[in-house]
């Protein structure tokens, strides 16, 4: 289960990776299905953009039912990113998707093949970030069990 903690090193303002209030590095990866996702496309049609970072061990599976059971259900039109941080092509998260019971998931599944996007957001397993309409990084954590994810996105902008 989450642990309730930010074991990433604390940032600091001089640290890489974007911290909350500044943009978001715009990306593009291939989805697990349908078309390939671009970040600063997706901005305009959503509310905000949840980011979550995987590679499928059981507390990556138990924050994403979190998401998807508890979190997701109370933020419609937020776009949930389930960002897998694989080695291999494409279609490997789409066959982790299927085994873990993601199939039908309202969440999109992308493939970080070469961990571009993990290291663009400095990202360790079960890393969160919530981005706005507008691109700014509100929130980019460690998971600890949703808790601050729902009231950052309780505060984004209707």
């Amino acid at each position: 289960m989450p642990s309730g903690e930010d074991r990433r090193v604390d940032a600091g303002p001089d640290a890489p990776g974007p911290q909350v209030g500044s943009p978001a590095p715009d990306f593009r990866l291939a989805a697990s299905i349908g078309d390939p996702v671009t970040l600063s496309e997706l901005l305009p049609k959503t509310k905000g953009v949840v980011m979550y970072f995987t590679t499928w061990c059981p507390v990556c599976d138990a924050n994403m039912r979190i998401l998807q059971d508890e979190i997701y259900p109370q933020n419609q039109g937020v776009a949930f990113l389930i960002i897998d941080l694989v080695s291999g092509p494409r279609w490997d998260v789409e066959t982790s998707q299927v085994t873990f019971g993601y199939a039908t998931s309202p969440m999109t599944f992308l493939a970080d093949t070469m961990h571009k996007v993990m290291y663009l957001y400095d990202a360790i397993m079960g890393t969160t970030v919530v981005i706005d309409p507008a691109g700014i990084i509100r929130m980019n954590e460690e998971f600890k069990a949703g808790t601050k994810l729902r009231a950052t996105l309780a505060a984004l902008p209707n």
